[in-house]
């Protein structure tokens, strides 16, 4: 957000909602600080208890106040329904990210075209011959040939031929040697080279976005693969 302002495809002004729940708890406190320390004016603030139907009024309570930006952290019934709505009110800001179901086929399914230009949590590397291998395969494996999500789907695989490698570098199912090997060792994996640093995974997607029917990951903008977003996003379509 900071490198499109700079680049003056968006200003400061930004709405965030957020789910009362732990990720939505989590995650918007940590925005909070991150939008402050970066300049950014949070014109708009509000939770939302789990469950809620009707989105309406927080989208048009956005909408009046016309954000560069609109951040929720939701779940995935209200990422569909916050999407829904702001399409219903015409309610198109130049960055439109809600949280987890983005990166689902269903999102897709559900939107069609109006999934162009929507960001997420998540992404992957669409272009990369594993994840096209990946994705192949997983539709050839489900009865209905339906496709991964492009967040966690990806993620858990990769960490299962991490998992593979270390055993078979180890030779035998040594739990010590193995976890030694998960720790230090690096690992071909469908999401490029896997690696821990202090037990944790170093490469992730944060945030992804629907270009022309892939849910592409734009940032960090440093890893393998990264889509240059498209800001703003298209104005949505009639259904």
């Amino acid at each position: 957000m900071v490198k499109l302002r700079t680049e003056g495809k968006i200003g400061d002004t930004v709405a965030m909602v957020s789910v009362a729940d732990g990720f939505g708890i989590d995650l918007s406190g940590a925005a909070r600080p991150a939008l402050a320390k970066a300049n950014f004016k949070l014109a708009y603030d509000k939770t939302y208890p789990v469950g809620t139907q009707d989105l309406s009024p927080i989208v048009n309570e956005v909408k009046a106040l016309n954000p560069d930006v609109f951040i929720a952290f939701s779940y995935p019934p209200d990422t569909l329904g916050l999407t829904e709505q702001a399409r219903i009110a015409s309610f198109n800001p130049k960055i439109f990210y809600t949280g987890v179901g983005t990166a689902f086929p269903l999102f897709k399914q559900k939107f069609g075209a109006n999934a162009q230009g929507v960001m997420g949590i998540g992404g992957w590397s669409g272009d990369s011959a594993p994840i096209k291998d990946y994705l192949a395969r997983h539709k050839a494996s489900a009865a209905n040939g339906a496709e991964p999500d492009r967040w966690a789907s990806a993620v858990t695989y990769a960490s299962l031929q991490m998992l593979q490698q270390a055993i078979e570098r180890v030779g035998k199912i040594d739990r010590e040697a193995v976890i030694k090997d998960l720790q230090t060792g690096t690992f071909d994996t469908i999401i490029g080279k896997g690696k821990f640093e202090n037990n944790l995974p170093t490469k992730y997607w944060w945030v992804g976005q629907w270009q022309d029917g892939e849910f592409y990951g734009v940032a960090p903008a440093t890893n393998e693969g990264a889509r240059t977003p498209v800001i703003p996003k298209p104005a949505w379509k009639a259904p």
